[in-house]
């Protein structure tokens, strides 16, 4: 099995790349108060507590869901975490309420990237010749003056 990289952007700390389960708990932990600040969880008295309750809540949906490999079902957990509005990922009663709502979601964005996948490409040709047109100046431009001019010059 790969080893997992830190592929997402910290949402609280601009600049920091963090696992998936760090990104999480920190939507979670936005959820809760959208004002914390940069490296947050540092805070002794209850930032690092609540982080290390999180922290044991994303093993219990780590043991729901097996593992976090699929992209498609890290993006249904973040969306769910964020549009559930979820504060706390320790009660049983959320952790329940979370996979329910993952499971819709997951078949959402799975269906719906198979219709992206049967949609057939839309093509169009587009024919330049037919398509050009030249300009109608209405008047001639002071070039087009000096060239009738020199031919006039040539032809005497």
């Amino acid at each position: 099995m790969p080893k997992e990289e830190k592929s997402y952007s910290s949402p609280t700390t601009p600049g920091l790349m963090v696992f998936f389960r760090d990104y999480v708990i920190e939507q979670v932990c936005l959820n809760v108060n959208r004002k914390i600040g940069p490296r947050f969880w540092k805070d002794g008295k209850y930032w690092a507590p609540k982080y290390k309750r999180e922290i044991r809540g994303m093993s219990n949906l780590k043991k729901r869901f097996g593992n976090f490999d699929d992209v498609l079902l890290r993006s249904a957990i973040i969306d769910v975490v964020k549009e559930l509005n979820i504060k706390s990922l320790s009660a049983t009663k959320t952790i329940n309420k979370i996979e329910r709502a993952v499971k819709k979601k997951y078949e959402q964005k799975k269906q719906h990237r198979e219709n992206l996948a049967r949609a057939k490409p839309t093509v169009v040709s587009i024919d330049g010749f037919e398509n050009f047109a030249f300009p109608d100046l209405g008047a001639k431009s002071k070039l087009a003056k000096l060239k009738e001019i020199e031919e006039r010059e040539k032809e005497d």
